[in-house]
């Protein structure tokens, strides 16, 4: 249930932001696709799932619904909005049984793109509204030659959490000790991320659309008692259609 309303709340972000952005921004790719994710969670299984796919805008890159508000030939500013992507269902394994349910995480959006020859350096900073109110940076490069067609996009990015956001996912309280689990509590940290997107047209308004990454956690999430893996994968596939 929670991932339909997840899905349900970015398509509609996604036509919001496409009928207020300027004619650059107007034509929106978008579509549905498979998503496939490694639990860092004790016991966690990797899960799949449908998820909704989109070709990144071309100029500046810009991942999931932004409107921009303040736009020039090689920066733009720009709010916006996404859902988290920590595992939310970690309590289905019976390793992890007795641990506090997980609501879904859905994030206000505040950043800016800068364009050069090489690629694009995207900054944002991002408040949760729903779940642990926590706040979270990140820094993203993606190579993408101006030059080029945008067909493979690698990527970097550093992303910084707050205490509120890795104690809601990876500490333990009082109530949820258990044996070989001890109470834990989780300080602000990092993660580093770095993987591929791939944009391949396959005809004129469709595109096949395909991601691949490697996500490293921090020492303070490896160090929790109910963390298994600090190294985990992800990694998508569908088709986009343009709509106008």
């Amino acid at each position: 249930m929670r991932g339909f309303i997840g899905s349900t709340f970015l398509l509609y972000m996604i036509s919001c932001t496409a009928a207020a952005s300027d004619a650059e921004n107007s034509l929106w790719d978008f579509g549905l696709g498979v998503k496939a994710t490694q639990s860092p969670f004790v016991g966690g299984d990797t899960s799949v799932s449908a998820s909704v796919v989109r070709v990144t805008n071309k100029k500046f890159l810009t991942r999931g619904p932004v409107f921009p508000i303040y736009k020039r030939e090689n920066h733009q500013y720009y709010l916006g909005a996404n859902i988290g992507e920590w595992d939310t269902n970690r309590n289905d394994n019976a390793q992890l049984s007795g641990m506090k349910d997980l609501d879904l995480e859905i994030n206000a959006r505040a950043g800016v793109a800068w364009r050069s020859q090489k690629g694009v350096t995207d900054l944002e900073i991002l408040k949760d509204v729903t779940a642990h109110k926590g706040i979270q940076a990140r820094l993203r490069h993606t190579y993408a030659p101006e030059t080029e067609r945008a067909v493979w996009l690698p990527f970097a990015e550093l992303q910084w959490m707050s205490a509120d956001v890795t104690d809601y996912y990876t500490g333990v309280d009082a109530a949820e000790v258990a044996l070989g689990r001890p109470a834990y509590e989780t300080d602000s940290d990092y993660a580093i991320k770095a993987g591929i997107k791939v944009q391949h047209p396959l005809a004129t308004k469709l595109t096949l659309v395909g991601t691949a990454e490697l996500i490293h956690y921090g020492g303070k999430i490896a160090d929790s008692p109910i963390i298994e893996k600090n190294n985990v994968w992800g990694g998508s596939l569908g088709v986009s259609y343009r709509w106008k």
